[in-house]
């Protein structure tokens, strides 16, 4: 009664997409689609949304499919505009509302793993939990701790109040300030910690944030750094993360494309 479709075109065979001349998007059901739609009338699509033309061939998809399935239900593994949960200042957008706008309506439901804002959830989101590729993520490290007591530090009070279970550890949080009309951080306060430490978050973007704290630690106490991000952007790639952290951990959510011989990468769907 299921049907699964995944966004990509290439190894799913229920849809294809393609490009008009003059730029515009196609998306329709392939034969085989429809078959599988009249015997598995409740669907799932799971897409990545990295771009506006994502969000279009979505759309798309979700119209060809039309009153045929009897549900229709989205996971989206990274949620786009989840940071732009509120307008900042007069004369802002509110990106997160207009993004969920799109969607609400035409899905029975949409997930998405370790949302951002609690505003997400508030439009409409559930909020899958990370919580077992976090888990993975500390034992890997506990394994190069090589039995050493690891410290679990949080970048800020909102990392902390994510609900992550943290396996015996009590973590601690680092302080900053941020210019929420710029977006740049004025002030990093970084507590005493010794030992390896791992750092936890739910998005790593450009990886300021991270890099800051990095500065900031004692590396003559700190005998190993690691950091887990759910959602892994690496916007400016991974060199300066590489110079700093001895483990990077992340999901498949984003697909950025960036690779280190020190980046694991935990299947998101």
């Amino acid at each position: 009664m299921t049907f699964y479709i995944t966004q990509n075109g290439d190894t799913d065979d229920s849809y294809e997409q393609f490009r008009y001349p003059a730029g515009e998007l196609q998306v329709r059901l392939t034969p085989a689609g429809m078959e599988n739609l009249r015997t598995n009338p409740i669907v799932y699509i799971t897409w990545r949304i990295a771009s506006s033309d994502d969000l279009i061939a979505l759309l798309l998809l979700r119209d060809a499919i039309g009153g045929r399935a009897k549900a229709v239900h989205l996971a989206l593994p990274y949620l786009p505009y989840s940071r732009a949960d509120r307008p900042f200042r007069d004369g802002d957008c509110f990106g997160l509302n207009v993004f969920l706008s799109q969607l609400r309506g035409r899905f029975d439901s949409i997930t998405s793993v370790d949302v951002h804002s609690p505003m997400a959830t508030a439009l409409g989101v559930i909020n899958a939990s990370p919580q077992r590729h976090i888990t993975a993520a500390i034992h890997s490290f506990e394994d190069l701790a090589k039995g050493e007591r690891i410290t679990v530090l949080y970048p800020d009070k909102g990392a902390a109040t994510r609900g992550y279970y943290t396996h015996g550890y009590t973590p601690v949080h680092c302080e900053k300030q941020r210019d929420p009309v710029t977006g740049l951080f004025s002030r990093f306060t970084v507590p005493p910690v010794s030992g390896p430490v791992l750092i936890l978050d739910d998005i790593c973007d450009g990886g300021g944030t991270f890099l800051g704290i990095a500065k900031q630690l004692d590396r003559s106490k700190v005998t190993l750094l690691g950091l887990y991000v759910t959602h892994g952007i690496f916007s400016k790639g991974m060199q300066d993360l590489e110079a700093h952290f001895d483990r990077i951990y992340t999901t498949s959510s984003f697909l950025s494309g960036a690779a280190s011989p020190k980046l694991t990468v935990y299947n998101a769907a």
